[in-house]
């Protein structure tokens, strides 16, 4: 987050910063924590609003992946992992929970 800044606008503005996208950021979907590095990750579920077609000033590339062919070795975090692949399921149903956990222990944990 920067000076001043919400946690909603900081979203949205490393979504930018990533890839390039505009987004109206709707609801959280996850928060988990990095205690090696001192981090919290809060990670919102978004609609993309438009797109340059380029990927943003701190990224190499953006590419465009359906679910099945999501490079999972790729991902660093298995927290992030568990994350994507519950947002899949539950955007299959269309019912969405919001998350909390630790990278130290990848779980994540449903909260009603």
């Amino acid at each position: 987050m920067e000076h001043g800044e919400s946690v909603e606008e900081a979203a949205r503005r490393e979504v930018w910063e990533e890839t390039g996208m505009d987004t109206e950021v709707t609801t959280p979907y996850s928060i988990f924590s990095v205690p090696p590095t001192n981090e919290l990750y809060i990670i919102y579920r978004a609609r993309m609003l438009a797109w340059n077609g380029t990927s943003g000033h701190e990224t190499q590339a953006v590419d465009w992946f359906l679910p099945e062919d999501i490079p999972w070795e790729l991902i660093f975090y298995p927290a992030i992992r568990q994350i994507l692949e519950r947002y899949i399921a539950e955007r299959t149903k269309g019912s969405y929970g919001i998350y909390t956990g630790s990278m130290e222990y990848g779980n994540i944990h449903f909260m009603r």
